[in-house]
């Protein structure tokens, strides 16, 4: 299975409250990650797809 990694630098958790509002799932919440805060989702279709802000790492929780 692909997954496509969407990386910039936005609110990771208003994303994935997003993602829900238009019919996607949420299927791993927001978390932090050495690499950034990372959410992982599906569209209304199903189809997978990461969300990651590069900014909020583990060593900077925000």
């Amino acid at each position: 299975m692909w997954f496509e990694l969407l990386s910039r630098d936005y609110d990771a958790d208003a994303a994935a409250e997003r993602v829900a509002a238009l019919g996607g799932s949420v299927f791993m919440g927001p978390h932090d990650t050495p690499y950034g805060r990372l959410v992982a989702a599906a569209d209304c279709t199903g189809a997978p797809f990461n969300l990651m802000d590069p900014t909020r790492t583990v060593a900077d929780p925000g």
